[in-house]
């Protein structure tokens, strides 16, 4: 909905359900154990500010209702300006949300050859996303970006080994992960070619 010439909204509905059944799945918590589900329900919204040609801001979020774990606010903030013909900058702060899988919770796989379980105790996880981009066009053909980024996430959910041969998902201690970016794009034609490193 765009409200004035310099204010957009854009908003929306987000909803997913997992259901499983069969003898590898094991809900302790149902009177039928091999069968289990969970639903998400998310609203969402996007408030873009554009106060002048080459410089907007935006604003978002989603409030996620999850059947089995508390619901949850997750933000981000997105900025781009465009200094010049040939430059532009982008920024952003994102919060993400995770939810276990069915298959991370109740997954119950033991023959032979295997040993692993879930872990109903699990956590969500929670991350946590700062990006910034310069990007360069040296010509309509050819244009250069260097990326800057770093990515947290609590309560990372990985299969682990807890006794020898014997796996099961847990949360970990915060993952973190940091690094930078140089990109090289460029077009020839209906030829599109793009390089990262």
């Amino acid at each position: 909905y765009q409200l004035n010439k310099h204010w957009l909204l854009t908003a929306g509905y987000n909803y997913s359900r997992e259901e499983g059944s069969g003898d590898r799945i094991l809900d302790r918590s149902r009177s039928d154990s091999t069968t289990s589900s969970f639903t998400e329900n998310s609203p969402y919204f996007d408030l873009r500010y554009e106060p002048m040609e080459n410089f907007s801001l935006s604003m978002s979020g989603r409030y996620i209702m999850h059947s089995v774990y508390d619901n949850r606010f997750t933000p981000a903030l997105q900025m781009k300006w465009s200094p010049g013909e040939k430059w532009s900058v982008r920024a952003g702060y994102a919060q993400g949300y995770r939810s276990p899988s069915l298959k991370e919770l109740y997954l119950e796989f033991i023959d032979i050859n295997h040993n692993i379980i879930g872990n109903p105790g699990l956590m969500p996880e929670i991350s946590h996303d700062l990006q910034s981009t310069v990007a360069y066009n040296v010509s309509e053909d050819l244009s250069l970006e260097f990326n800057a980024f770093r990515t947290i996430i609590e309560e990372r959910i990985q299969l682990i080994e807890y006794e020898t041969l014997k796996f099961r998902y847990d949360n970990v201690d915060a993952y973190s992960v940091y690094g930078f970016q140089p990109g090289l794009s460029y077009r020839l034609g209906n030829l599109n070619a793009e390089s990262s490193a």
